[in-house]
């Protein structure tokens, strides 16, 4: 039998992909719930009184769930490979 030996930088670059999508899952949910908001707060960052009310985007539990998982689950092959 042969061994092979591998470094742990090797090993720690191995994680990398694993722990960047990790990373993006967490902060992907405040993305994707306050990123639609944008417009509809916009004009009070700027003291812009507005009487019409501007449209909104915000995602469910369930959708940022659902991404974060598939984020998760595709690049556990980038990690292995």
């Amino acid at each position: 039998r042969k061994t092979v030996s591998v470094g742990i930088q090797e090993i720690g670059y191995g994680y990398l992909p694993l722990a960047w999508a990790s990373l993006t899952a967490y902060w992907l949910s405040l993305g994707m719930k306050e990123f639609g908001l944008l417009l509809e707060r916009l004009p009070d960052t700027f003291f812009i009184d507005t009487s019409i009310s501007l449209p909104h985007i915000a995602a469910s539990d369930g959708a940022v769930h659902n991404v974060q998982t598939l984020l998760m689950l595709a690049s556990i092959p980038f990690s292995i490979a």
